[in-house]
């Protein structure tokens, strides 16, 4: 019957090991709720990337986050857009890069329907219909298509695409990122949807999505403070009862000590979730 909490969320210890002049890989280890009954240890990202400095075309296989969403955040918890469409899987990625602008595209493919499982996972209001008996396949047939481009300082564009297999239709979802640093400022703006959505059994496809807006401010050289809002819309109609609306968070954070690629922060926020409320 405790009415607080308090317990160890997340510890990370990764590593970046230079196996040859073009080969690199990336090994993240990453322990959950360690304190509790349900902890966890895993491997988050483990990969190998294969490219030759000055040479346009590379090489990434193995388990990471997959290159669809940026999920960009100055705050301590993921954003919406994370939440929802993270997708941290096994695949393979071959990409191509022009340095000038920044650019860089890529196509990746992985098994399975990692998508529309962390989208479930997430709690904000999508479900998928099993009534009908539809098993989930595992197959090496989802993939994404990536573009990013750096045009001119301090701004980052990308959009990005997914398809997964699904019960009678694909399921596919696109999304766009802005970012753009002037000054004492940092302006990020994301938006993800559904564009096509399996059956859920209602005779409607329910093309939810998710999006925010956010700002940094570097006050003075430690202290930095960070808005955030966010929205999901779950495409049903009327209000269904702890289905995500919108959130507002606040950020502040403060560099205790910096130097070279490692750096200790204490961050603090504050975040208020609304959420739909069925009638009556």
């Amino acid at each position: 019957d405790s009415t607080s909490d308090l317990d160890l969320g997340t510890v990370e210890f990764g590593a970046e090991v230079k196996f040859h002049e073009w080969v690199t890989g990336n090994f993240l280890l990453k322990g959950e709720e360690l304190d509790g009954d349900d902890d966890r240890v895993f491997w988050d990202e483990a990969t190998i990337t294969i490219q030759k400095e000055g040479f346009p075309l590379y090489f990434v296989g193995g388990k990471r986050t997959q290159p669809f969403g940026v999920f960009n955040t100055h705050t301590i918890n993921d954003p919406v857009t994370q939440d929802c469409y993270e997708i941290c899987k096994s695949g393979a990625t071959l990409g191509f890069t022009y340095d000038p602008i920044g650019l860089d595209i890529s196509a990746t493919v992985y098994k399975g329907e990692e998508l529309m499982g962390h989208l479930e996972e997430a709690e904000y209001g999508n479900e998928r219909n099993t009534a009908g008996g539809y098993e989930e396949t595992d197959d090496v047939s989802s993939w994404i298509g990536n573009i990013t481009i750096a045009p001119v300082e301090g701004l980052t564009l990308a959009a990005y695409f997914d398809s997964e297999t699904g019960d009678g239709d694909n399921n596919e979802t696109a999304g766009g990122m802005f970012e753009y640093q002037i000054g004492m400022f940092t302006i990020d703006a994301e938006y993800i949807g559904a564009i096509n959505r399996e059956d859920k059994g209602d005779g409607e496809e329910h093309k939810e999505s998710a999006w925010l807006g956010a700002v940094a401010c570097q006050v003075m050289d430690p202290l930095e403070i960070a808005l955030r809002y966010e929205g999901y819309d779950d495409d049903i109609s009327g209000d269904q009862d702890g289905h995500l609306e919108d959130r507002y968070i606040l950020g502040v954070n403060y560099t205790l000590f910096e130097k070279d690629d490692f750096a200790t922060t204490l961050m603090l926020e504050y975040r208020r979730s609304n959420y739909e409320k069925e009638s009556g």
